[in-house]
């Protein structure tokens, strides 16, 4: 059973073996440490089992916390702070349950409104280069000479572990799900490479733990937000599962902290979901979400797959040419069904299911040779896909790239009419809050407000004269959504948020904050 967590966090300087002596310490200083690595408080004198939640073991199925946390408001902090919260107050919020089909899970403790903070959790560990920058110059080298599986960036993070963790963050980093199990892997044919490149057997380094912490890092780290070859790895976070339709959302906050948010009403109990793909991946179509979930060695069965229509693959009508057919394609016999048109109620008889299937498959292949830069290519791939398919993800991405060509080029009306397509589209495929959907609408009024010479970012001092009341409400109306979703994505306090409320006050010609401010549905107040 774990106590009160009240010790200090450990910094990085301080790391060091049980014995008091510096991990490999030969292979490098520790004048490299960056400040940027913060831990949560742990108690020094804890185990390592105890640091997810009182009476919990995370290894052993079935063994639960003897006692559920207590229902408790968010901890007290000044306004706006993103701060990680101590591991306490973290698990006063959640719960930490096995299930048989997905392991260790996470959920909620506590009733969540929109927007409100479930926790805030400082890192286990920041792996940056910086921290050794002579140790991930040797990895880039041995990857050079001879590719590696994983890019240097993953063994630079095990080694980094070894070296700089105190061994209770660095059980907490063996304590992630591998596929190995709780078995030690057997080191891969790269690992053992670098060992003998790097001589780290002098360095007491067992290949075999260095092995487990690749694996660790490689199915439970985040990018880091500032550095491309960083890696982050939390302890509470890396317990949440996947879903295309996650019930929240995250954002980093101060000290790379990990700021997760409730994206829609939940109740206590229910499960915390994130989604393990970008945005934009979210948009497009089941089987193609799925492939890039197999990197994590499991096919999502979430209530998005699972569905029988999968709308973001609607076919044109064949028969009335005026409806949409959805397709969908069973996982496990990758046989392909579609539903009636949405006019004429025919469904695709079967050798045409199959020709559009295999045109489905020219249409990706084409997709990859186009390109933002070549706006006739792009205008002729459009036009011609507009007579197979409608409301699908391809021609989501096909508009994309053409309103990038014409916002570039400052065509503003045609990119102002291509992201109005691209919004519909977004609306209806998944209407849950998301950076992409808030973004398509800021970036669509900034559009409009551009073409009549107005600079939303400024406070208009002069209205232009073919600026109409008409063009100012609708300019208006979409900051204010832009502002409603990121306020539940990312709080109002976010620079994000406050960016298209600032173009919300500009437009709208008032002080006057938008109306979710007024009627006080601001989640969690941050």
């Amino acid at each position: 059973m774990m106590d009160n967590v009240s010790a200090s966090p450990v910094s990085l300087q301080d790391a060091t073996c049980a014995s008091g002596e510096d991990r490999f310490g030969s292979m490098s200083t520790k004048s490299h440490l960056s400040a940027s690595n913060q831990f949560p408080c742990y108690p020094k004198d804890c185990h390592p089992g105890d640091c997810l939640q009182p009476g919990f073991h995370p290894l052993k199925p079935g063994l639960h916390a003897s006692v559920e946390p207590e229902a408790v408001p968010p901890p007290r902090r000044p306004p706006g702070s993103t701060a990680g919260w101590l591991f306490d107050e973290i698990m006063k919020r959640v719960t930490v349950r096995w299930t048989e089909d997905k392991g260790r899970c996470l959920y909620a403790a506590v009733d969540l409104e929109p927007g409100d903070i479930v926790f805030i959790e400082s890192p286990n560990f920041v792996s940056v280069p910086s921290l050794d920058p002579r140790l991930f110059e040797d990895l880039k080298a041995v990857h050079a000479e001879y590719p590696m599986e994983l890019p240097p960036v993953w063994h630079f993070a095990a080694l980094a572990s070894i070296k700089f963790l105190d061994d209770v963050r660095l059980q907490i980093c063996k304590d992630k799900w591998t596929p190995c199990g709780d078995a030690p892997p057997p080191p891969s044919q790269d690992v053992l490479r670098v060992c003998s490149a790097l001589q780290l057997h002098q360095q007491h380094v067992d290949p075999s733990d260095y092995e487990k912490l690749l694996l660790c890092w490689r199915y439970n780290s985040f990018g880091h937000h500032t550095d491309s070859e960083g890696l982050v790895l939390y302890n509470v976070t890396s317990m949440m599962s996947h879903s295309c339709g996650a019930s929240c959302s995250w954002h980093y906050g101060e000290g790379d902290s990990y700021v997760l948010r409730a994206r829609a009403k939940m109740r206590a109990g229910d499960e915390l979901t994130i989604s393990y793909i970008g945005d934009e991946d979210l948009f497009k179509s089941t089987d193609v979400r799925r492939e890039k979930l197999a990197g994590w060695l499991f096919t999502c069965r979430c209530t998005r797959c699972s569905m029988d229509v999968d709308v973001a693959r609607g076919f044109r009508c064949q028969v009335c040419g005026a409806g949409s057919s959805f397709f969908k394609t069973e996982h496990v016999t990758k046989e392909t069904t579609a539903s009636p048109c949405t006019v004429c109620n025919t469904v695709p008889a079967p050798d045409a299911l199959v020709h559009l299937v295999e045109l489905e498959k020219q249409y990706v292949e084409r997709l990859n040779e186009c390109s933002k830069d070549d706006l006739p290519d792009l205008e002729a791939v459009l036009s011609e896909a507009l007579k197979v398919f409608q409301g699908h993800w391809v021609l989501f991405s096909l508009q994309s790239m053409m309103f990038e060509a014409h916002r570039d080029a400052g065509r503003c009306h045609e990119a102002f009419d291509l992201q109005m397509a691209k919004l519909q589209y977004l609306r209806l495929v998944l209407p849950l809050p998301t950076y992409t959907l808030a973004w398509c609408l800021e970036e669509a009024a900034d559009l409009r407000a551009t073409s009549v010479g107005l600079d939303p970012s400024r406070a208009a001092i002069e209205v232009p004269s073919k600026f109409t009341s008409h063009q100012r409400i609708c300019m208006a109306r979409m900051y204010e959504d832009a502002y409603n979703y990121l306020q539940l994505l990312c709080g109002e306090s976010h620079d994000y948020a406050r960016s298209a409320w600032e173009k919300f006050w500009n437009v709208n010609g008032t002080t006057a904050f938008p109306s979710s401010q007024q009627t006080g549905t601001l989640g969690g107040g941050q």
